[in-house]
């Protein structure tokens, strides 16, 4: 999930090993707010944020946090993180990205995926999806989120933070 936090864009990925994605989908279903099909930190109380994060850091997560210089051209700074993401994601041998839809924005990301398949020797699928339809998305925006606005709740995602890169 990206976040530009004044000059740094901030893109979060959550690693799921795929033998429990049944299990997080469901502990993530089972947190939402009654009548809510997604959660987005920054539409959040205090009391919200802090308990759907408990439930989220209770699924030990491994959390990769890409930074880049984001200026005026914020899509080029997004893209630069991506490339990054992707070599990580090739490194740590995953096989499926799914990213938080942009609508018409999406191509760049599409883009940016091909040109970097080509380099890799790892086989990627990828999806652009909606948190509507994909509730693991509420996990890299919850943990990006914290990280970017700092302070206490920085530090209670920092033992979940697996790499750190600057792009």
């Amino acid at each position: 999930l990206p976040i530009c936090r004044g000059a740094v864009y901030l893109l979060t990925a959550v690693l799921i090993p795929s033998r429990d994605l049944r299990q997080v989908t469901r502990a993530v279903r089972d947190g939402l707010p009654k009548g809510r099909q997604r959660t987005h930190f920054t539409d959040e109380g205090d009391a919200a944020r802090n308990r759907i994060l408990s439930r989220y850091c209770s699924l030990t997560p491994e959390v990769v946090i890409v930074t880049a210089q984001c200026g005026p051209d914020e899509e080029g700074a997004r893209q630069l993180c991506l490339r990054a993401l992707l070599g990580e994601l090739a490194r740590r041998r995953v096989a499926v990205l799914v990213l938080d839809t942009r609508g018409e924005r999406d191509h760049h990301d599409r883009e940016t995926i091909a040109a970097g398949l080509k380099t890799m020797t790892a086989d990627l699928h990828y999806s652009h999806r909606g948190s509507k339809d994909e509730l693991l998305l509420g996990l890299p925006d919850a943990f990006g989120w914290c990280y970017g606005i700092g302070r206490n709740w920085r530090k209670r995602v920092a033992p979940f933070i697996a790499a750190e890169i600057h792009a």
